[in-house]
């Protein structure tokens, strides 16, 4: 096969628009389709017969690849074009090429305690599964959806974290549906049935983090927010330890966020349950979060006295305390100035509602600032020792390369592209108004034969 050294200034030059777009592509398409390997012989136009040597070197204007060597060994190309898209008559072609966006995967995290069932036939949980279903069928081409519910369950004597998932795909209704249909109360109805939702949340977080996929991840509470430690102890300290682990999956690299829907508690609401949802939602998007009031705390002191201590409660606040790392007497989430973000949270627990408000929220997840090169018509990966030579445009503004990952472009891998800080911010704020152009020599880029 050969190989294309470029030395000039024709580039292969990409354009993306939006999260969803066409791509133009000139001296990608194949950067050794039409390019014959370099022996003697007629080299193009203008070109004469040369002696010898391992490769061949050229000269061109517009792009126009003029060979004036001949080969023995190696094969090389060395392009020296002064300018403009490198021609077919050089071995590139000019496509325009269909990009398909890297998708989000949503894990939907529901509660099956009691209170999600006034009968074993009636209550929130048979409003929201229907509704659940509904989004998922709508959008299981554009969301790569899983599910997965928990439950207290006090069979055994002590509580036990009962948690059933279905992992993340596209396309996944089906499986969705399948397993959503056949869960239920706890039996027999009436089983006291628990909320350790922040036992669940790990296993969430697992099963997202061993998701292989790039695209952005986010987990979905729906949650009236009255959890527990599969006890009926202070409201105030399940809350604070799931307000942590929600600032805990934000805070990874890469980050998971969190999308809340505040389900309605119209049995026995506490205090602190609007406060906390509103956490739970700040959290979920890096914002900050505040201490409840109402709740008997007015500093992060005060939950080391609520929460630390040896019944069910203080030993699963301290175990989570200790395994965070936290030292002193304080919370352990963090909690500064209120952040400006809500709750999905529907006037009622009808069905229609409930469709509303969780495609709403689905809706808000931003296009991705991952670009999968492999995905293009013409698949092509990158040869990351040559990133330097490779050039990023956001809507014409130079993007710089970023090694670090903190503001720029990187190869996350050699078909993967990311921008990172306020160039994924540009991107996401301005969606199908922005583009990113994508200008890279032949010899970074190597083609994909499709199986």
């Amino acid at each position: 096969m050969n190989h294309l050294a470029y030395t000039g200034r024709a580039r292969a030059t990409l354009l993306v628009a939006g999260s969803a777009a066409a791509l133009w592509l000139g001296a990608v398409g194949g950067c050794t389709a039409g390019v014959k390997p370099s022996t003697a012989g007629q080299g193009g136009s203008g070109a004469t017969v040369g002696q010898g040597g391992s490769g061949a070197t050229g000269g061109g204007t517009g792009g126009r690849v003029v060979v004036t060597g001949s080969g023995g060994g190696g094969g090389d190309i060395v392009m020296t074009g002064t300018g403009g898209m490198i021609t077919a008559d050089g071995g590139c072609m000019a496509d325009q090429l269909t990009h398909t966006p890297t998708l989000p995967t949503v894990m939907i995290l529901v509660d099956l305690s009691g209170s999600e069932f006034d009968t074993a036939t009636t209550g929130v949980f048979f409003n929201l599964r229907p509704a659940v279903e509904q989004v998922v069928m709508q959008l299981q081409g554009q969301v790569r959806f899983g599910i997965a519910s928990f439950v207290g369950d006090h069979a055994s004597g002590s509580c036990k974290l009962d948690y059933q998932q279905v992992a993340p795909d596209l396309n996944n209704y089906s499986n969705i549906k399948t397993a959503y249909d056949s869960w239920g109360p706890l039996q027999p109805y009436g089983s006291k049935a628990d909320t350790p939702m922040s036992a669940a949340i790990p296993m969430v977080e697992a099963t997202l983090q061993a998701d292989a996929t790039n695209g952005p991840k986010y987990m979905m509470l729906v949650t009236d927010s009255e959890t527990d430690f599969c006890d009926d102890g202070n409201a105030l300290c399940p809350a604070d330890a799931i307000t942590y682990e929600v600032q805990n999956l934000y805070n990874q690299t890469p980050s998971i966020g969190t999308l809340v829907i505040g389900i309605p508690d119209t049995s026995s609401p506490n205090q602190i349950e609007p406060q906390v949802l509103k956490n739970l939602a700040n959290a979920g998007v890096g914002q900050g979060t505040g201490i409840p009031t109402g709740s008997g705390a007015s500093t992060a002191t005060d939950f080391w006295y609520q929460c630390n201590g040896s019944m069910t409660t203080g030993m699963s606040w301290q175990s989570l305390f200790t395994s965070a790392g936290r030292t002193g007497m304080t919370s352990l989430a963090n909690y500064t100035t209120v952040g400006t973000a809500s709750a999905f949270t529907p006037s009622d627990t009808s069905t229609a509602t409930l469709v509303t408000q969780i495609s709403t929220a689905v809706n808000t997840i931003p296009p991705s600032c991952v670009f999968d090169l492999s995905t293009l018509n013409n698949p092509i990966k990158v040869d990351l020792t040559k990133l330097s030579e490779g050039g990023v445009f956001l809507n014409g503004a130079s993007v710089p390369l970023d090694p670090n990952n903190m503001n720029g472009w990187d190869m996350i891998s050699d078909t993967e592209l990311e921008l990172f800080g306020s160039a994924c911010t540009t991107y996401q704020n301005t969606g199908s108004t922005e583009s990113l152009n994508l200008e890279f020599p032949c010899d970074l880029v190597i083609t994909i034969d499709k199986p």
